[in-house]
């Protein structure tokens, strides 16, 4: 425990008593003075004997025992470990070591907790496992005979397989040896390794037949590990089952006498016990719950409780000053006992002694900056912001000193404030850099690079601790492992950072299974998950995530009338008016499976007589590494007329709306022509083009001249569209041309185009059939989802609306 003296805290001040044994010594120096005197006194010839002892005055004998004297109280001193101002702290692991001992004797198959003790148990450590981090991890499976099935590992999916394959048949040695297998736990976590902080977690019913196990927690709570017990099973127990070679019950074990059965019951005095001598903890795994949470509560503080502690202890060792005191009253002590030689030695002991420690005079008074020892009181008292303001404060004082970053990034961290601390680490980065003395530089920038990959993973354990997407967390510890990976080509022998390396590498690289969507399982057709519409908006707008090897697939309910138009977009992108498709492709199918459209980074579906559910496949085209995120859109279009053009009203040549030279998405309801009018300009010889899906429509145009004559059209195919071309007779002057587009009592989707042509021929087929490749169901039908929004005149479209219950929202059949 550090005891205080104002601003100077003794880490053993419990050995104060030391101070008073040169105190002790005075009697003895008084009693040797007079002795001397006394025997000066009784020689005859005395001024014979001052001179004989001329180099012994009366001063240079007091100042050999006054510096002695001093001496001894400095040594005392730097024996107590004098701590103040702030220290380079070097924040080490980011996680503990943890040895799961389970009991895998016959009465760990009692049925008193569902399914049994040992699969209870399995569930438990499974929980455990699947919610924690950056923890190494071992198994030691026992029951007469303990051993280690998994030594230390971060590889979570070992342990599970290995708890899986437990067997109660398959031990060699019947029986439960409780000490035995917390021995064996010792040797696997490497307690002699004082760091990280060890736990074990023993799961029994507390049925000890061999060894002391509280005598062996008594040397675990001496070497500090940590023993949590869970009690599993009931105080009241049930029969032991009788197994046969493959594990299946065949019946219940008898005592000797053949007719009274086993009953095994939870024995909670030892294991609450065990837990109290090695301050840790009991639980009890019964009917009524698991304790996996409250177990992971306790592992979280005592990773804090560690973590906190390597940040708190923010004070410099500064036994090293009363030390060298002690060390210079020595030699000037010497240097008074006389002689020619001895000055000389102790002379040359004072300039070696003290060259170097004027050069590190310097660095020591700037680090007891009087607002730096401020700061350092505040930390120590709890009040972490008011100390970090102290720290910016000096920080501006004293610029480009990467020490004061590195503590300000420390006490950030404390804060819990990482984003800072990670900004502060980077300055002392950049000052560190930015130092021209490089001699020692790569040590240093290590513990540099070492301090912000640990920040880091720090930051993302908190981010798992928040529910945060697990592809940002992700990000996170990859931002942590480049750090540690650059701080570990400088110091290659650094076991702190190689374990934080291992830590980091683990969780950077999780099973992509991990970061999938919550849509998942849905890898075929039969798992199609269900796109739910926002019901104000029918539209869908959900970020996903493609594993490799992966197919993702989803299903959507339409009312009869309703289109859809869907798309996979980039997520950084998903949000702008011109948003850029992902790396992966979206397949339009039908309830079999078959594709109908597409792939394609945008499909097009339309529930023409009756309610429909459409499905979709998104799936990316060739090999990929670590997944590909991806937005999937989807706006349902309602039925005529509400989901009519932006054009609307325009049923009669009377209300024909005016077109100029461009591209239109449009649609036409049945027995709801749709008319517009477009001026050709002087001197130029234009084309009108129809262009509709093949299973849109059948859709027809009409061109009539400014004196009702109707213009020649030709029809094309080409790909999945069908065209209507009619080219424009050269202008001698503006010309005026009506345009009708009709479906009889079909509707259908379409895009009107007026473009340059040559009046026909076919050099203005070959041009149009070079436009036509193009591909144009994307840019379609988003203008007409445009047009559809800016829709401010369409009458009979209000009307419908108007119509339609307040609550109305697509049917959906889930």
């Amino acid at each position: 425990m550090i005891e205080g003296i104002g601003e100077v805290h003794f880490a053993n001040g419990r050995l104060w008593f030391l101070l008073l044994l040169p105190v002790a010594l005075l009697p003895l120096y008084v009693w040797a003075s007079l002795f001397r005197r006394k025997v000066e006194r009784s020689f005859s010839g005395q001024s014979l004997v001052k001179a004989m002892i001329l180099g012994k005055s009366p001063f240079r004998r007091f100042m050999f025992g006054f510096l002695v004297f001093l001496g001894l109280e400095a040594l005392g001193v730097a024996i107590l470990e004098p701590k103040y101002g702030l220290k380079e702290v070097t924040v080490r692991g980011m996680g503990i070591d943890i040895a799961f001992v389970v009991d895998v004797s016959k009465s760990m198959k009692v049925a008193d907790v569902v399914p049994d003790r040992l699969g209870a148990t399995t569930i438990e450590i499974v929980r455990l496992l699947d919610q924690m981090k950056g923890n190494r991890v071992a198994l030691v499976p026992f029951a007469g005979l303990a051993f280690v099935q998994t030594p230390l590992t971060l590889d979570y999916e070992v342990i599970k397989e290995y708890l899986a394959s437990l067997r109660v048949t398959e031990m060699p040695v019947p029986g439960t040896a409780i000490g035995r297998a917390l021995n064996v736990a010792i040797r696997a976590l490497r307690a002699e390794e004082k760091k990280p902080r060890k736990v074990i977690i023993l799961f029994s019913d507390g049925e000890n037949h061999e060894g002391e196990p509280e005598k062996v927690a008594e040397e675990l709570a001496k070497m500090g590990v940590v023993v949590f017990t869970v009690g599993v099973g009931t105080p009241s127990g049930q029969p032991v089952p009788l197994l046969d070679e493959s594990g299946k019950v065949v019946g219940t074990m008898r005592e000797k006498d053949g007719v009274t059965p086993v009953i095994s019951k939870l024995n909670e005095d030892l294991l609450r016990g065990i837990a109290q001598k090695t301050s840790g903890k009991y639980f009890a795994l019964t009917q009524a719950g698991g304790v996996a949470e409250e177990i992971l509560k306790e592992l979280q503080a005592i990773e804090k409780a560690e973590y906190g502690s390597r940040i708190e202890s923010m004070m410099e060792d500064r036994f090293q000053y009363p030390l060298a005191v002690a060390v210079f009253c020595f030699l000037l002590a010497f240097l008074f006992a006389g002689g020619a030689l001895r000055t000389q030695t102790a002379l040359l002991c004072l300039f070696v002694f003290a060259y170097p420690f004027s050069l590190d005079a310097k660095g020591f008074f700037e680090r007891q900056h009087p607002k730096v020892k401020e700061a350092l009181s505040l930390i120590q008292s709890g009040q972490t912001g008011d100390g970090i303001k102290l720290l910016e404060e000096a920080s501006q004082e004293m610029p480009l000193r990467p020490d004061l970053y590195y503590d300000m990034a420390l006490a950030y961290a404390l804060a819990s404030d990482y984003e800072k601390a990670i900004s502060a680490i980077d300055k002392a980065i950049e000052a560190h850099q930015s130092l021209k003395e490089k001699g020692e530089a790569e040590p240093q920038m290590a513990r540099l690079l070492f301090a912000k990959g640990t920040i880091l993973g720090q930051w993302a354990k908190k981010m798992e601790e928040e529910k945060k997407g697990a592809r940002e967390v992700r990000d996170k510890w990859r931002q942590a492992l480049d750090a540690l990976s650059m701080a570990l080509l400088l110091a290659p022998d650094d076991k702190d950072i190689r374990r934080n390396l291992e830590i980091a590498a683990m969780s950077a690289y999780p099973p992509c299974y991990k970061l999938d969507d919550r849509f998942e399982p849905n890898n075929s057709l039969q798992d199609a998950s269900f796109l739910e519409p926002h019901p104000d908006t029918n539209e869908v707008k959900e970020e996903l995530f493609l594993c490799p090897k992966d197919e993702d697939f989803f299903k959507l309910p339409l009312r009869a009338g309703e289109s859809v138009f869907a798309r996979v977009l980039d997520p950084q992108e998903a949000d702008k008016e011109k948003p850029k498709p992902a790396d992966v492709d979206i397949t339009l199918l039908d309830e079999n499976g078959a594709s109908l459209s597409g792939p394609a980074k945008s499909v097009f579906a339309h529930a023409k007589g009756a309610q429909k559910t459409v499905y979709y496949l998104v799936n990316h085209q060739g090999e990929m590494e670590d997944g590909i995120p991806y937005v999937l859109s989807a706006q349902i279009i309602p039925p005529c007329p509400a989901g009519d053009d932006s054009f609307e009203d325009n049923d009669t040549k009377e209300g024909a709306k005016e077109i100029k030279d461009g591209t239109y998405a449009l649609r036409v309801c049945p027995a709801d022509d749709d008319w517009f009018v477009y001026t050709e300009k002087k001197g130029e010889r234009m084309d009108v083009v129809l262009k509709v899906q093949g299973d849109e429509g059948p859709l027809e145009m009409e061109v009539f001249s400014a004196d009702g004559a109707l213009l020649d059209a030709r029809h094309e195919r080409q790909k999945d569209l069908n065209l209507v071309i009619v080219s424009l007779p050269k202008a001698e002057n503006d010309a005026i041309f009506t345009i009708r587009v009709y479906g009889g009592g079909n509707e259908g989707f379409y895009e009107l185009s007026i473009e340059k042509g040559k009046g026909g021929g076919q050099n203005n087929q070959n041009q149009q059939q070079q436009q036509n490749e193009q591909p144009q169901g994307s840019q379609t039908m988003r203008e007409l989802l445009e047009s559809i929004d800016k829709n401010e005149e369409n009458l009979e479209a209000k009307d419908a609306l108007r119509s339609l219950p307040k609550d109305y929202a697509p049917i959906k059949d889930w």
